[in-house]
């Protein structure tokens, strides 16, 4: 449902329990990061976002993930009060989160359909501009920012 991310730990029972071991021990880390694996399949990237001090690649503590299903479901239940252009895509192998929120986000928006687009890549994984083919996904982000200009 939603933008809510494909892992199991999100299902309603697991966020009332990690909600509740949130309030508990804010120290509860249940496993919920995605391997680099799951994000891309460009080699070498996971090691490189490892070495990369900027880059957290760990898991995430209850609370955080707790917030960030919340903030998904309040953002596409506002998603009817945007109506100004906007380009979205998404993998559609992505492990991470479920396309069908990309989908529901496209859909409920305002916009006029003319001026909204989404594109689903069927092979990519969660981060498409990390993907072997993030070029062809850049030229089409490109060919819709410039088709506006």
């Amino acid at each position: 449902q939603g933008l809510v991310p494909r892992h199991s730990v999100y299902s309603p029972a697991w966020q009332a329990l990690t909600r509740l071991l949130d309030t508990l021990s804010a120290g509860f880390w249940p496993n919920t990061g995605a391997p680099t694996a799951q994000c891309t399949t460009t080699k070498g990237f996971g090691e490189a976002n490892d070495a990369d001090e900027r880059h957290f690649g760990g898991m995430i503590c209850a609370g955080w993930g707790v917030q960030f299903v919340d903030a998904s479901e309040y953002a596409l239940s506002r998603a009817a009060e945007v109506h100004c252009p906007f380009y979205i895509c998404h993998g559609g192998a992505d492990v991470v989160v479920l396309p069908a929120g990309t989908a529901a986000l496209h859909a409920r928006a305002s916009t006029p359909a003319a001026d909204k687009e989404k594109v689903v890549y069927p092979s990519l994984l969660h981060e498409a501009l990390n993907e072997p083919q993030r070029h062809e996904v850049m030229e089409d982000m490109l060919r819709w920012v410039r088709s506006r200009l």
